[in-house]
């Protein structure tokens, strides 16, 4: 059967070491790849919608797998205020999910999530949930995953060690 939702995967070494995160994600994109889900996405990635919208279908999903919803004071250490859109503690460290529509690349706005999950002490994975395309910019998912997948490179590693990539 073919699926509407796509996930694109890095790791920093070995993917066995990181199957909780891997399982997070996958049934992310499981979950959204449901008709019903499916459905209520695509009616609110039109244009000028903003990706609250797509949050709120996924906020039942998230807290079901542990998240928590705009965890603040993960940035403490810094001066900006950030908040992720959604976090979940995972052993001594934790996992920020993202969720982005139509900004995604046109303001670098992955590049953005991954950089709070590199500067965020308490995370060194990311769920990135992006589009595939919006009326004013294509292939937004395959851009993201060509930008992030530098990152996993041997020779640009951070300390962020999973990204998983959700295109819907």
């Amino acid at each position: 059967m073919k699926r509407n939702i796509e996930i694109m995967s890095y790791y920093k070494g070995d993917r066995q070491k990181y199957e909780k995160v891997h399982e997070i994600a996958v049934s992310f994109s499981y979950f959204l790849d449901r008709e019903d889900i499916y459905k209520e996405i695509l009616k609110k990635n039109v244009k000028g919608a903003h990706s609250d919208q797509i949050k709120n279908i996924l906020l039942k999903k998230a807290r079901e797998l542990g998240f928590k919803s705009e965890k603040q004071g993960l940035f403490r250490n810094y001066s900006v205020n950030y908040r992720p859109d959604y976090f979940r503690p995972l052993g001594k460290s934790g996992i920020i999910l993202e969720v982005e529509r139509g900004r995604t690349v046109n303001n670098n706005n992955d590049l953005l999530d991954f950089w709070k999950c590199h500067i965020c002490k308490e995370a060194n994975h990311l769920i990135l949930i992006v589009p595939k395309h919006v009326s004013h910019t294509r292939n937004i998912y395959k851009k993201v995953k060509e930008r992030l997948a530098f990152f996993f490179e041997k020779k640009n590693y951070t300390n962020v060690e999973t990204v998983h990539i959700i295109g819907y």
